[in-house]
């Protein structure tokens, strides 16, 4: 009976340890899928200054990493809002008391270099006449086949011309493969898969000002179309100026969205379920 008790509470230890890592494995894995990605950002351009920053968070805020501009580049990073410096400050504490108790191995090796320096000078060579003088012996023990080898002169005319050959029939392989069927629709669930990711990953709140104007009234009013066709993408709170009549550059933008891990997750899985693009892969491997 003792021994069945022992069992039992063994069993239920390991039990007990594979329930808390699976639970860990789960909680790792939902973070992953469903906890978003933040990101943020502003900008603002002037006759005189430039200025924008860009946040990126993940795990409410746990992890975040902060760039900006302003009179040159900077970035901070933080986790657990504590922000990198802190851990270097750390890690150079620690180093310099790991190099407080190394001093005695550097004063030996130190010495046997001065030991090394003064067995070459009781040769009588320096080292780089030594080096010279291996140098020169390897040269001649070199055979002239081995020489014209290195320096690529027994490459023939004839290897020359079956490799243009063969990169002649990849070529045409590889347009047969471009205008197959399968081609075509791939090229097609491609381009749904790009306006969904485009529209996935689109900031949700975009707010801001542009004024542009360039010397050519006609590349401005080009622009300005250009700009019109993605109305739909910076909405209506997004407003666009133009100036026909001088060149100016100006503007403040902010914006803000979120990514989730769990779309990146669907597209690997509906990648994988697509035929037509696993037999594009498998075509072009084996070409």
């Amino acid at each position: 009976m003792a021994m069945l008790h022992i069992l039992l509470g063994i069993l239920k230890i390991a039990g007990i340890l594979l329930a808390v890592l699976l639970g860990l494995l789960l909680l790792i894995l939902s973070c992953m899928l469903f906890c978003p990605v933040v990101y943020q950002g502003a900008g603002e351009k002037n006759q005189d200054s430039l200025k924008g920053s860009l946040k990126i968070s993940w795990l409410f805020r746990g992890i975040s990493l902060k760039v900006w501009y302003e009179e040159g580049t900077h970035y901070s990073v933080r986790i657990c809002g504590i922000s990198t410096e802190q851990f270097k400050r750390i890690f150079k504490r620690r180093a310099g008391k790991k190099t407080e108790k190394k001093q005695p191995k550097e004063l030996t090796a130190v010495q046997e270099n001065s030991g090394e320096a003064k067995k070459r000078e009781y040769t009588g060579q320096s080292p780089r006449e030594a080096v010279q003088k291996e140098t020169e012996k390897a040269e001649e023990q070199v055979s002239p086949k081995e020489k014209s080898k290195r320096k690529g002169i027994g490459r023939s005319f004839a290897d020359f011309r079956l490799t243009i050959e063969k990169i002649c029939d990849k070529i045409k392989k590889v347009k047969k493969i471009l205008k197959s069927e399968q081609m075509k629709q791939t090229k097609a669930w491609m381009l749904k898969e790009i306006k969904s990711l485009i529209f996935h990953i689109k900031p949700k709140k975009l707010q801001g000002n542009i004024r542009f104007g360039l010397e050519d009234p006609c590349l401005t009013g080009e622009i300005l179309a250009v700009a019109g066709v993605f109305y739909p993408l910076y909405g209506e709170y997004f407003t666009i100026e133009p100036f026909f009549e001088e060149q100016i550059l100006e503007g403040e933008i902010s914006f803000r969205g979120r990514i989730y891990g769990i779309y990146f997750a669907l597209l690997a899985w509906r990648i994988f379920q697509n035929r037509e693009l696993r037999f594009i892969i498998k075509k072009f491997k084996y070409l």
